[in-house]
Order: C-alpha cells, then structure tokens, then sequence
C-alpha cells in the first residue's frame, strides 16, 4: 500500500520500503536520518557543460568538449558531484543519488577539486571519501519510479541534507509520543 507522504514527514528506510514511497507514477518526498555507509567513487562526479544554468553533460570530442544542449563547444567541463550513497539507519539500507549541492555538503570539497586530486592519484582524494563515511545525515528524499528491463523499481534522490540537529530531532519525537498519549 503506497501511503501519502510529506516532504517534512520523517520515515525510516524501512517504513519508505514498507510503504512503498515511489512506486506510483505520482512522486513522493520524505526525510530520513541515516548514516553514509559507502560512495561509489569510480562515478562520483560528470562532465558537466560551463554555460550558465546548464548542467548537462558534456562529450569529449579530443581537444574540446561539446554540449548538445547548449550547442557549444569549450575547452574544457566542470566536474559535478552525482554521489551514488548506501545509507542505512536502525531498519535497513537503501542506494540514494545526491548531485552538486549534496555532494558538496557531504564531501566538503567542489567536485572539480576531488576529481583533480583523483586523477592525480593524490592520496588526499581517498580521505575525502573515508571522511564522509559514517556520518549522519538528515536527507530530504525524492523517491520516484522508473524502468529499468521492464522491470519497475524505485529511484530515491537526495533533494538536500543538512547534519542532524539531535535536539529537535528528540523534541519532534516527544512530540510524537504525547501525541500518542490518551
């Protein structure tokens, strides 16, 4: 049974799975409290287009690089984060995408940055990474449906993620139990 949900409402992984978040044509949003349990990095970042407000990715045509969107052609791209996470918290695990803005958050560093490191094979580059995991995350979650072999199955995006704040967390949980209070 798909249930409605709301961008603040707070889920663990196993309640979002439970209640099948994503499995509908219509979109849904929810946050979650979860730990980074490991970041792919052999695809952390893209090549991205330079243009103003474009994002796409760029093809490498040797000497330059080209956008399709913007149908122009650069010297060079802008790398951007597309962090592919296994996050678990206390019910279960699940795969989230976090792209720029997330990916700066979590790493601490610009993509652009981490790939020069990583190219360069500077060891720095893995401690980014070791860093990042283990850390707790209040993620804002996008779960929608997709298709992969014409098998159904649910994509969830990190909108944005911020650190969590145990204080309110704990206070929205009194909150909920004095709710509960007959």
């Amino acid at each position: 049974m798909n249930a409605v949900s709301r961008p603040d409402e707070i889920k663990t992984i196993g309640q979002a799975k439970d209640e099948q978040l994503g499995m509908t044509d219509k979109t849904d949003y929810f946050s979650v409290c979860a730990t980074i349990l490991y970041i792919k990095q052999e695809t952390f970042s893209y090549p991205a287009c330079p243009g103003e407000g474009c994002n796409k990715k760029l093809i490498d045509e040797g000497a330059e690089w080209r956008c399709e969107k913007c149908n122009r052609t650069y010297p060079g791209p802008v790398h951007r984060y597309i962090l592919q996470m296994n996050v678990i918290d206390h019910t279960g695990s699940f795969w989230i995408t976090g792209f720029n803005e997330v990916g700066e958050q979590i790493m601490g560093v610009s993509a652009n940055e981490l790939f020069k490191l990583k190219q360069e094979s500077d060891p720095e580059a893995e401690k980014y990474f070791t860093r990042a995991a283990g850390r707790e995350w209040d993620f804002k979650i996008m779960a929608k449906q997709d298709f992969f072999n014409d098998t159904a199955r649910v994509r969830y995006q990190a909108r944005s993620c911020a650190p969590i704040n145990y204080a309110q967390s704990s206070q929205a949980l009194v909150d909920k139990i004095e709710a509960m209070a007959v």
